[in-house]
C-alpha cells in the first residue's frame, strides 16, 4: 500500500505551542546568543538547555513518522450478513529511531464494526472507529487481526487509518492519513423461496421455467404442411416447390429460458424510515433469493433497478446470463443498491432493451405507479410472462396481473 505524504502537526491539547514553533526557536537561539555575548554563566546554561531541548522535539517529532507503513488485509472483500471477515493489520517501524508512543484511528463503519468481546488487546471503540495506542522500538513490526462482522448488506470502503506520533515527550505529535482502496461488500441475504411465504408449487406465478413457449430458429427438427398461424418466415420454399405443397419448417423449443429480475427501489420510498429499511432490505432479499433459485434452476437471468447505487451509479440493467458467476456480479450490485431512486415508469420504458422476446419479468415492488402498471400490462400483452412479488403490509393487490405476496416477518431483515 502506497504511504500518504501528508503530515501535519495534530491540532488540539497536545500541541506544545508557539515555543516550539520556528519563531520560538528563534527567540530562544536568540536569548542564548545574547547572554553568551554578555558572559551570564547560568543563563547560557538555561538557554542552552532550552535550545537543545527544543531541536530534539523537533527533529524526533518530524522523523516519527517516517519509514513508518501501516497495512491492512481482509481475508475476503465478499461476504454474506452474519459472516466474520479477519482483517490482519500490521504496523512496521523500518528506522533505528523508536517511537515511545503512536497512536492508530482505525476507521471502519458501524455495519462491520468488530464486536467489543472480539477487539485485540489495548483497542477501544470510538465514534469515528477503532483506536489503538503502542509503543515500537528500532526496526519493530506489531501485528494484530480484527473480527470484523458483517451485520447488513451494503457496500463499506474501509476509511484511511490515522496514524499520531511525535517526540518523546508528547509535546510536538504529528498525525498522517493512510490511504486506502479497500472495499468490503456485503451481499442481501438469500433464502428459499418457501422460507419467503411463497408457495412451494409453482412459487412465482405466470413464470413457466419448464415448459418454454418460444422456440429457437437454430434448432431445426423437420417439414410440416403449412398453417395460417404459423410466421411466413418460416416456409420451406425449395420443399414447397419440390412437393407443391406449402411446406413449413418445424424447429425445437428454445433451450434457454430468459427471465429479468427488476426490484421497483421508488415504492419504498416512504416517510416511515425505519419500517421502510427494514421492507426495502426485504425486497432486496427477495431479488437475491429469486436470482438464486432461477440460476439454480438453469435459467438465464438478468437484473435491473431503478436505484441509485453506492460509489457512483444511477441505475442498473444488467443482461441475462447463466451461471454462478453471473450471479455473483447481480449481488455485488445488489449490495451497493441505496434508498434513493429513480420513477419506476420511465425506467421500465428504458429497461425494455434487456426484454427479448420470450423473456420472462419478476417485478419485485411495494406497489406500482400507475405508469408502470400500463407499461407492465403492455410487456404481458406482447407475450411476457409477468409476475410480482409485493413486499410490505401496504403494498395493493394488482387484479390485472398475477401476483405472490412476501410474508415472511421483518426479524432479522435489516439487522
Amino acid at each position: 500500500m502506497a504511504l500518504s505524504t501528508l503530515e501535519e502537526p495534530a491540532s488540539g491539547p497536545g500541541s506544545a505551542g508557539a515555543l516550539f514553533s520556528t519563531p520560538g526557536l528563534l527567540f530562544v537561539a536568540v536569548v542564548a546568543g545574547a547572554c553568551a555575548w554578555q558572559g551570564y554563566d547560568l543563563p547560557i546554561l538555561f538557554a542552552s538547555t532550552i535550545l537543545v531541548l527544543i531541536l530534539l522535539v523537533r527533529f524526533w517529532s518530524r522523523a516519527a513518522l517516517m519509514k513508518i507503513s501501516y497495512r491492512r488485509q481482509l481475508e475476503s472483500y465478499r461476504a454474506f450478513p452474519g459472516d466474520t471477515v479477519k482483517c490482519d493489520c500490521t504496523i512496521d517501524n523500518r528506522k533505528p529511531l523508536p517511537l515511545v508512543w503512536v497512536d492508530i484511528l482505525d476507521r471502519i463503519p458501524d455495519a462491520i464494526m468488530p464486536e467489543a468481546d472480539d477487539l485485540p488487546d489495548g483497542f477501544a471503540k470510538t465514534d469515528d472507529g477503532l483506536s489503538l495506542s503502542t509503543a515500537l522500538l528500532w526496526y519493530q513490526k506489531a501485528s494484530w487481526v480484527q473480527k470484523l462482522r458483517c451485520r447488513r448488506r451494503g457496500y463499506f470502503p474501509l476509511g484511511r487509518t490515522l496514524l499520531t506520533s511525535g517526540d518523546l515527550f508528547g509535546l510536538l505529535p504529528r498525525s498522517r492519513q493512510e490511504p486506502t482502496d479497500q472495499i468490503l461488500i456485503v451481499y442481501p441475504r438469500i433464502f428459499d423461496l418457501g422460507q419467503l411465504g411463497l408457495p412451494t408449487r409453482a412459487p412465482l406465478g405466470e413464470l413457466r421455467l419448464g415448459n418454454p413457449l418460444y422456440t429457437d430458429p437454430l434448432l431445426f427438427r423437420g417439414l410440416r404442411d403449412y398453417a395460417p398461424e404459423i410466421p411466413l418466415r418460416h416456409i420451406h420454399w425449395k420443399a414447397t416447390a419440390r412437393t407443391g405443397i406449402l411446406q413449413a419448417k418445424t424447429f425445437d423449443p428454445s433451450s434457454t429460458l430468459k427471465a429479468v429480475i427488476v426490484l421497483d427501489a421508488s415504492s419504498y420510498s416512504d416517510v416511515d424510515e425505519q419500517n421502510t429499511d427494514a421492507r426495502f432490505e426485504q425486497a432486496i432479499s427477495a431479488a437475491a433469493s429469486v436470482a438464486a433459485y432461477l440460476i439454480r434452476s438453469g435459467i438465464t437471468v438478468g437484473f435491473a433497478a431503478n436505484a441509485m447505487l453506492a460509489g457512483g451509479g444511477s441505475s442498473i440493467a444488467i443482461a441475462p446470463k447463466a451461471g454462478l458467476d453471473h450471479l455473483s456480479v447481480m449481488l455485488e450490485s445488489m449490495a451497493k443498491i441505496t434508498r434513493a431512486s429513480l420513477s419506476f415508469g420511465p425506467f421500465l420504458k428504458e429497461a425494455e432493451s434487456l426484454f427479448a422476446a420470450g423473456t420472462s419479468i419478476v417485478v419485485v415492488t411495494g406497489g406500482l405507479e400507475p405508469s408502470a402498471r400500463v407499461r407492465l400490462a403492455r410487456l404481458r400483452r406482447r407475450g411476457h410472462p409477468i409476475s410480482l412479488l409485493l413486499v410490505g403490509d401496504s403494498a395493493p393487490d394488482e387484479p390485472s396481473l398475477p401476483c405472490q405476496r412476501i410474508t415472511a416477518p421483518l426479524a432479522g431483515w435489516s439487522q
